[in-house]
């Protein structure tokens, strides 16, 4: 009988120190629904839009800066291809022209030996 009054008394104290499993998380559940933490929640929600808000628009002016990025990087691509057309079109008169200059000079070449005579008088002249 002293053993069951001691259990029973044991039991209490435990059960005091312990508390029901609902009581466990009542002050937890009181300090989440405090006015304070949700003040504290709702300003942090605040920031953190804030933030996705700044992001976004640093997101759309990226997106501004690409798209001139790609009209400058085509305005650059027309202008190479049109010069590399000019250069071509550079490339062959200079050839044209070298070949022009080329019969020329031995046309030259053959009038002075045609002369021998006269050659010492000719290069005076063009020098």
């Amino acid at each position: 009988m002293k053993d069951k009054m001691f259990e029973t008394r044991e039991k209490k104290m435990r059960q005091g120190l312990l508390g029901t499993g609902y009581a466990k998380y009542t002050r937890l559940e009181n300090e989440i629904e405090s006015p304070t933490q949700s003040n504290f929640i709702e300003e942090q929600q605040k920031a953190q839009q804030l933030i996705v808000d700044s992001q976004e628009e640093q997101i759309e002016r990226v997106g501004a800066t690409v798209g001139t990025l790609k009209s400058m990087s085509s305005q650059i691509r027309n202008e190479l291809e049109e010069q590399s057309v000019m250069l071509d079109e550079l490339g062959y008169e200079m050839e044209v022209t070298e070949s022009k200059m080329d019969a020329t000079v031995s046309k030259i070449a053959k009038a002075l030996h045609m002369t021998s005579e006269d050659s010492g008088q000719l290069l005076e002249c063009f020098c």
